[in-house]
């Protein structure tokens, strides 16, 4: 079977919905029945008793350091110009969502519908690339043996210290023209979903001490954390499934926004088509530290895009400023 890049889609940032953890260990699950599934899946926790890094493409060449950012599956690909490094999965880790340094010792953890655990490792350039197999999830197709990269579905997490990110989704492998990715497709600095990132930078290089605008300072902080899946409404379901309906499996299908668009400021305000809850829906002007917008998203607090601050970090205080300010919308 060839081998395919493929995306790490990190739709990341959802509100609570249940807390559904299935037990991981270092072995693959004993079964996936009914369980392989964006609603079943959405708060599990990374797998453990594996060691980091194990799936790392060992290479000594200096090229594992080069082309940071860039879409690695328009060379390391079948019939490619470096089909020779045909790399299933690959991409650059940086600080922080804008790209604007790369991340040595992060890791990218992967399982498939076989419980399968892939484990990657970047370089001091941020790079990382393994050539392990995906395996074909059954409930993609009725053929449960189909060697289509369509039905290679998996679920991620990037981690860096005790920061952990889950990719919410359970994402099929593929590619438009032909059934090939690479992560710095979509997760790159001027990618779709900007860079792939694990650690925890504040938005902007500083903050006022007092006057906090919502948008130039509590809003960039939202897009940087929130949009991948709290954007605005296009239909009235929302933005994001995990499956296609294509595939036949309307019982996979999940939606990732939960009714929040926190591109605008309120229930009524400007952006999508659909109405859907904004910011200040879900702040709490009399106790800014209850806010919802904080408790799911804390450390220690269970929110399928994974936890974003302590009440420490500045992007945490910053948006508490402009709440006790009186969420003025500026």
């Amino acid at each position: 079977m060839k081998r395919f890049l493929i995306v790490i889609t990190i739709a990341l940032f959802l509100p609570l919905i249940g807390n559904i953890r299935l037990p991981m260990a270092g072995t693959p699950y004993v079964s996936y029945t009914g369980k392989f599934l964006p609603g079943s899946m959405i708060h599990v926790d990374p797998p453990t008793g594996y060691t980091a890094g194990k799936d790392n493409y060992a290479t000594t060449s200096a090229n594992r350091f080069h082309q940071q950012g860039e879409d690695c599956g328009i060379c390391h690909a079948p019939d490619k110009k470096a089909s020779n490094h045909d790399f299933t999965v690959s991409g650059t880790f940086y600080k922080d969502k804008t790209g604007r340094e790369p991340l040595a010792g992060a890791e990218v953890i992967l399982v498939d519908a076989s419980g399968k655990i892939i484990s990657m490792t970047s370089n001091e350039s941020g790079n990382f690339f393994t050539k392990m197999p995906i395996a074909a999830d059954p409930k993609a197709f009725n053929n449960a043996t189909s060697s289509s990269s369509s039905a290679w579905r998996y679920k991620a997490w990037v981690k860096y210290g005790d920061h952990v990110v889950p990719m919410v989704t359970i994402a099929p492998v593929g590619g438009s023209s032909a059934p090939r990715m690479g992560c710095s497709m979509h997760h790159a600095p001027k990618g779709s979903r900007g860079a792939l990132f694990a650690g925890i930078k504040p938005t902007l290089t500083s903050y006022p001490a007092s006057n906090i605008s919502f948008k130039k300072h509590v809003l960039p902080i939202l897009r940087i954390k929130c949009k991948s899946c709290h954007m605005p409404r296009t239909s009235s379901t929302g933005n994001m499934v995990t499956y296609s309906t294509t595939w036949g499996k309307s019982e996979g299908q999940y939606q990732y926004d939960g009714g929040l668009n926190l591109m605008t400021y309120s229930t009524n305000g400007a952006g999508g088509t659909y109405s859907a809850k904004g910011v200040t829906d879900i702040v709490n002007p009399s106790n800014p530290d209850f806010s919802s917008l904080f408790s799911k998203t804390v450390k220690g607090s269970t929110h399928a895009g994974g936890w974003f601050w302590n009440s420490t970090d500045e992007d945490y205080k910053v948006i508490r400023q402009w709440i006790a300010e009186g969420i003025q919308d500026n």
